[in-house]
């Protein structure tokens, strides 16, 4: 916890600063707005964020000083400032940098008396002052929103009053504006000379070294900025952050091991257009693959990329430990630190026969050698001593006794740090007699004690001889960009063998994001197959042109055509992607199976098993993550982004650029259910459907209710597990293990804590978890229906019904029947038997020894959630918006009059019908009843009678008609839906029988079935992008996405198109404005039109930046509306939400979780992804 740190001060005047801390070290000579801009440009132009500043990455933060802090700050200043506090770090000096209390640029007047006396409250800013909470105004606010306004409007260079002088409101703008100040411990060193800080003296003299002025001499001991008339002497144009470091390719292919141009096209033939195989990031059959083969001569020598550490490696030297089916399983993992991220480097298949250190030695590989034992010791500082104790503590401690005085020059081993009572640290020493004491460790910090290093030669054989048993082995050895490691092995199937290296970045981030031209995805599958459609289409393009066969299986030919001749693959250098690894899959029976459509299988668990060290290396202690579903990198990609000896920064060398093509961006981290006989896309919540589906539908149970109790319980991740035995998909633990069929393998309880076996619990696979997630769920239902809803005269409604189930799920059915019994009502609602909180009858269920507040808020909460989640248009359900009726425009130019024409139909009335199981009014789908039989009637068919949301005779013979004329030889569906071919299996009535309808059911509930005009269609509806470029940084992935976590459970509601202030914000298509400005967030505005049946909010823009529009104007495709705004925490972007137009009411609705919007929500990514730019 964040403290006022020792020694403090309190300076009541500016005398008292210099008394206590002499005269500023570095002179003012930066003071003036124009020599200021001279050097670091015009601030308040809308770019200068994005083109003059930059994230600093900032070392020793934290209590233990191992945070590296991001800040944004001017570019020139860059190396300056890691300098700057790569030397506070290096010096030692005991004082904590607090990484929640430093600050950087921000667009804002200065904060003191002048400021708060002629600026703050000038009547211009009244509107912003009433549109924000008073203390917010007054403590900051104030600096920021005033500075944004006069930007935004052109007032920065009017001239006012100060005293009797005029000066232009742009000489008041602090120098945080530029990003030439810097903020350090806010929290203990504040602007008032009646306060203590706590600023260190160090820091202040290191500071002034690189040109940063102390704001302590007047007051503001936070306060660095930069003061100096000439820019830093090493400020050319400083790296993109993380900071650019030297590196090196692994082998020489001819032309060195340098970061050049030359080298990285080299590369990038020799592992695409000149390579056999091993591609990135997909491999023969269709499988991920995380790392590009090197082809080159047994023993070629292999080095480090960048510096770094051997953290872990296999090196045996005989054939039964080093090699496997495929060739040599010896490998290298190594680890290093790109900005304030980790970066890792696996080099497999390395030199599998005997080889000594001897030769290894020629070759340059040092590493092996036996290594010395670095020791800490201490001596007193000349002229002083140091008391030693025989405990830690002094007061704190009655058991510490002085034990004497250490004197000059006089020699102390370190033992290692202990703290006292008060948790203070004491250095632990021992003496050259043997004696042993403790010593405050405030004197090593102080200069008492003198800290030295030595090494001490180590005895023994080297860590080669430990290498050779073929066992994975923990390292951790340093090791320099460009420095020999071992030599290169061979690899492939029996008899076609060869030389080379499986060379491979991973990372638990993506260390891509956000960069120009770099798109991601994610398959949270644990299994090998690429199922990525982004990457496929790519592949897809050549169906049919005479290379690439009509199937989903790549082979080998086609890869080698595709990476020889493909344009294609350039832009799959620049994905990103997250998947398990080949080297970390737990499960290879379920992941094998799921191969078995590809290719031969038989016998292939026992040949790959050798190759999958992750479980090994994790067990050995090895510092990688714990879980192998981590991102992958093409590694050239890598060293072209991350490398300075390169002239290339961020993109490809100039020769392959004329084959470039614009990267296609993955939508919502899509994945392809890549099976035979349809494609599927789907999200990756959608990825578990079919498994939920196929549970459920035999078992009575609401799909769209599991898969929301499924996110509930898990956020569907496979491995969640708790401390109390609870595991999987499901959660399902306790008892329920055993009605759920699991096998839990060698998961077991030890000292009170539960071991998990990843491997051989069932519960981690989310098949077996799922579908025994749904026999637990079932026999909820069966046994609440037998101590609960037997005793009713009135059966409840559904919707009603499986509330009582899910409450039994989480708390189980006994407390719900202890809660019916106790609420007194014989045909109770769950309402009934919560209501009166602390009287009702879900209370009284709850046993006293339990923490009943939290059990009631536990069990209602989740009831609630999961039934919010389960109606809630774009979550649980399907990824469409609700299905509206069909235009009149189409419904004239699909049909003639009432008379049906086959092969014109709308897929969503096709599987809105099922005689075993109709949906039910009311209910979760049922509301979707009545747009059924609107789509029915929009088609021709009258049958229906009216739309009045009851499926009752009439809508189930017209439903059957339809069914006569949608089914009878399988059809495609309209412009944008998915490819469907349905197999009909029916009678000779024509109508679809029961295996056609669960088809065509889990089709619905997959979200594949969606309604023409109420998706992203071919033409988008005519929309163009509300803005006039697309931003740089995607609105798909960070927190800029729909469906993004916020605070308290909330979920983002729109998309975040960032973009700087006042950029001008376009209407996406005729409309008519609903709502004029209003306050909406963080001191922005928003607005809301109708653009024919879709409703947007226009969120976060510049407050009267549109003020000339008003309810009932109407606006043109392509007019200004407004103008983007500025939050008060100095974000900038243009929120878009969008609504399908099917409901009506304010579009915020705070009890409607998790968006809080209006039930008509939709996710406007696709929309996005398809409009057009203005002109």
């Amino acid at each position: 916890m964040a403290k006022l740190q020792s020694p403090n001060y309190l300076c009541k005047t500016k005398g008292d600063v210099v008394k206590e801390f002499g005269n500023p070290a570095v002179e003012w000579k930066l003071s003036k707005i124009e020599d200021i801009e001279k050097l670091f440009g015009t601030c308040e132009v809308p770019d200068f964020t994005t083109t003059k500043t930059t994230l600093v990455a900032l070392p020793g933060f934290g209590e233990k000083g191992d945070v590296t802090k991001k800040i944004r700050m001017h570019k020139a200043l860059e190396k300056s400032l890691i300098s700057a506090f790569t030397e506070i770090k290096d010096a030692k000096l005991g004082y904590i940098l607090w990484e929640d209390q430093v600050w950087g640029q921000t667009f804002r007047y200065k904060k003191n008396t002048t400021t708060n006396t002629y600026i703050k409250n000038r009547p211009e800013y009244e509107h912003l002052k009433k549109a924000m909470k008073i203390d917010d105004w007054n403590s900051w606010g104030w600096a920021i929103k005033a500075a944004a306004y006069d930007a935004q409007n052109g007032k920065l260079g009017e001239l006012i009053d100060i005293g009797s002088k005029k000066v232009t409101k742009k000489s008041l703008l602090s120098n945080h504006a530029w990003g030439t100040a810097i903020d350090i411990n806010s929290g203990f060193n504040d602007f008032s000379p009646n306060a203590h800080f706590d600023m260190n003296k160090k820091i202040i003299e290191i500071l002034a070294k690189y040109g940063f002025r102390w704001g302590g001499y007047y007051h503001d001991y936070m306060h660095f900025e930069y003061v100096l008339d000439h820019l830093p002497d090493s400020s050319e144009k400083p790296a993109d952050s993380p900071p650019k470091t030297t590196i090196f390719f692994p082998i020489d292919l001819g032309k060195g091991i340098e970061c050049s141009d030359a080298n990285i096209a080299l590369y990038y033939d020799k592992t695409e257009k000149d390579s056999p195989g091993g591609y990135f990031p997909v491999g023969t059959n269709t499988v991920w693959h995380g790392g590009v083969h090197i082809y080159g001569k047994e023993k070629d020598l292999i080095h480090a990329c960048f510096d770094g550490k051997i953290i872990g490696a296999r090196l045996g030297d005989q054939p039964a430990t080093s090699e496997g089916h495929y060739g040599s399983r010896n490998l290298i993992l190594l680890e290093h630190t790109i900005g304030s991220n980790t970066l890792y480097c696996l080099f497999m298949h390395l030199y599998s026969k005997a080889i000594n250190e001897s030769e290894l030695d020629k070759l340059g590989v040092k590493w092996i050698k036996p290594e010395g034992v670095k020791k800490i010791f201490y001596t007193v500082a000349s002229g002083k001593t140091a008391s030693y104790r025989s405990a830690p503590g002094v007061k704190s401690n009655p058991n510490s006794k002085e034990l004497g005085k250490a004197k000059a020059g006089e020699r102390m081993d370190h033992l290692g740090i202990e703290k006292d009572p008060d948790g203070d640290p004491w250095i632990k020493v021992k003496f050259s007699n043997g004696t042993t004491g403790y010593i405050y460790e405030k004197r090593a910090a102080d200069g008492t004690l003198v800290r030295h290093e030595e090494t001490v030669p180590a005895s023994g054989p080297g860590i080669l001889s430990r290498l050779k048993s073929g066992k994975l082995e923990k390292l951790d050895i340093s090791i320099k960009a460009g420095e020999p490691i071992w030599v290169m092995g061979s690899y492939g199937s029996p008899g076609s063998q060869a030389a080379l290296l499986h060379w491979e970045f991973f990372s638990k981030e993506n260390l891509l994001a956000g960069v120009h031209d770099c798109a991601a995805i994610e398959d949270l599958d644990d299994d090998y197959n690429m199922d990525c459609s982004t990457i496929l289409q790519l592949f897809k393009k050549y169906q049919n042109t005479g290379w690439w066969n009509d199937d989903e299986v790549l082979e080998q030919d086609e890869l080698k055509k595709f990476f020889t001749t493909a344009p294609e693959r350039i832009q799959l250098r620049n994905y990103a992607c997250k998947f398990t690894s080949e080297w970390g899959i737990l499960n290879l029976d379920a992941a094998i199976s799921s191969l078995k459509d590809r290719w031969f299988t038989f016998g292939l668990k026992d040949r790959i098993k050798p190759y999958v060290f992750w479980p090994e290396a994790v067990s050995a202690g090895v510092k990688i993550p714990g879980s192998a579903s981590v991102w992958h990198f093409n590694p050239i990609r890598i060293l072209v982004q991350f490398g300075k000896n390169s002239t290339t920064a961020s993109s490809e060398p100039s020769s392959n650029q004329s084959n470039s093509q614009p990267l296609p961006q993955p939508t919502d981290n899509i994945h392809t259910d890549w099976k035979k006989g349809f494609n599927r896309n789907i999200t990756d919540q959608n990825k578990f459907n079919e498994y939920i589906y196929n549970s459920t539908k035999d078992r009575n149970i609401n799909p769209y209710i599991f898969k929301s109790l499924i996110a509930q319980e898990s956020g569907f991740d496979p491995k969640a597990r708790n401390n109390g035995g609870f595991a999987g998909l499901t959660q399902v633990g306790g008892a329920a293990i055993t009605t759920a069929g699991f096998n839990i393998g060698n998961t077991k309880k030890v000292n009170n804590k539960w071991e998990y076996d990843l491997t051989g619990d069932e519960r981690f696979i989310p098949q077996k978890s799922i579908e025994g997630g749904a026999k637990v769920f079932a026999a909820k239902m069966k046994s609440v229906n037998t101590l609960v809803f037997k005793n009713y005269t009135t059966p409840l409604p559904d919707e009603e019904e499986i509330k009582f189930y899910l409450a039994a799920y989480n708390g189980g059915e006994g407390t719900v029947q202890k809660a019916y019994k106790a609420c007194g009502v014989v045909n109770a609602k769950w309402e009934d038997l919560i209501k009166g909180k602390e009287t009702s009858g879900l209370w009284a269920a709850i046993p006293e020894s339990w923490d009943r507040e939290s059990k009631y808020k536990e069990i209602t909460q989740y009831v609630s959630d999961i039934i919010a989640r389960a109606t809630q248009d774009n979550s649980a359900g399907s990824p469409a918006p609700a299905p509206t009726a069909q235009s009149s425009q189409n419904q004239t130019s699909l049909f003639n009059s009432t008379e049906l024409k086959k092969g014109n139909f709308d897929d969503i009335a096709v599987a809105k019908y099922s005689s075993k199981n109709p949906y039910q009014t009311g209910y979760v789908q049922g509301k979707k009843i009545e747009q059924l039989q609107k789509d029915l009637i929009s088609v021709g068919i009258k049958e229906v009678g009216s739309a009045d949301g009851d499926f009752g005779t009439k809508t189930e013979a017209a439903v059957k008609k339809f069914q006569q004329y949608a089914l009878q030889e399988g059809r495609q569906t309209v412009s944008s839906c998915v490819m469907v071919k349905v197999t009909y299996k029916g009678h000779a009535n024509g109508i679809a029988d029961k295996a056609t309808i669960d088809e065509l059911e889990l089709w619905l509930f997959n979200g594949y079935l969606i309604p023409e005009n109420t998706n992203a269609n071919d033409d988008n509806n005519g929309f163009i992008f509300p803005l006039s470029s697309r931003p740089s940084v995607s609105y798909k992935d960070g927190g800029r996405f729909f469906g993004a976590n916020r605070s308290n459970g909330r979920k983002h509601a729109g998309c975040d198109l960032i973009a700087p202030t006042n950029t001008p914000i376009y209407a996406i298509g005729d409309g008519v404005v609903i709502q004029k400005e209003y306050s909406f967030y963080e001191g922005t505005n928003a607005l809301e039109i109708k653009h024919g049946n879709y409703v947007v909010r226009y969120g976060e823009i510049l407050p009267g930046s549109a003020s000339s529009l008003s309810a009932g104007t109407k606006v043109t495709k392509g007019q200004q509306i407004a103008k983007v705004g500025l939050l008060n925490s100095g974000s900038h972007m243009l929120h878009f939400e969008m609504y399908s137009g099917s409901a009506t009411g304010q579009l915020t609705n705070r009890s409607n979780p998790p968006y809080q919007r209006r039930k008509d929500l939709i996710d406007p990514a696709p929309f996005l992804d398809k409009m057009k730019l203005k002109g």
